[in-house]
């Protein structure tokens, strides 16, 4: 009888317990934690740490993988200090969109400053989203209208439960984003591992 109870009692706590963690896992597994609004700004920001890479290093191949982003894009670079461990981008992520009913082809430009901060053996990247740029073309790709909006009228709405059609635009922008840090962290990264291996190389 015992026995029984001590096994009642810890199914007891064990369903508890999943109870109280559930909420914090789902959160957890949520598109929110990538992102938050500042000033008006969509920001997606991480920290990365390394092992036994020197900040001289992770500067080098930080400026390497930045020229295979941003190669393309005249003016992309806004600051380069190596010394003071900071390097900044401006750039855009691009979408483009066909709209049947009128034969319009709907370009958007996400534009975006990507901020790096250099510090031995790790990194912070922040990726602030702004403005989109809207430009039209009919089917012979002759311009039909352009205009500015605001990534942040396109963010979910916490009072709402449906997800709304013009939430894919946040989410897109969100997840390039996301990407690009991804990019930033596996290109450093294998940067570290090579120069371990030139370290033990005797």
């Amino acid at each position: 009888m015992l026995q029984f109870e001590n096994l009642k009692s810890f199914c007891i706590v064990l369903f508890t317990s999943i109870l109280i963690s559930y909420p914090i896992l789902c959160f957890g597994q949520s598109g929110e934690d990538k992102w938050k609004i500042e000033d008006g700004n969509v920001v997606v920001q991480k920290i990365v740490e390394f092992e036994n890479i020197s900040k001289a290093n992770i500067y080098i191949a930080l400026k390497e993988h930045l020229v295979n982003i941003y190669g393309s894009m005249k003016d992309a670079m806004q600051v380069d200090d190596k010394e003071n461990g900071m390097v900044i981008y401006k750039g855009y992520y691009e979408k483009k969109e066909y709209n049947s009913m009128f034969g319009q082809t709907i370009e958007k430009m996400i534009w975006h400053i990507l901020k790096v901060d250099i510090k031995e053996n790790r990194i912070r990247i922040t990726v602030t989203m702004n403005k989109i740029s809207v430009s039209k073309s009919n089917t012979t790709y002759k311009s039909v209208g352009n205009s500015e909006e605001y990534l942040i009228k396109y963010a979910p709405d916490d009072n709402k439960n449906i997800k709304r059609k013009d939430e894919e635009m946040f989410e897109y922008a969100v997840n390039r984003a996301v990407s690009t840090i991804s990019s930033i962290e596996e290109f450093i990264r294998k940067a570290s591992l090579k120069q371990n291996d030139l370290n033990n190389d005797w």
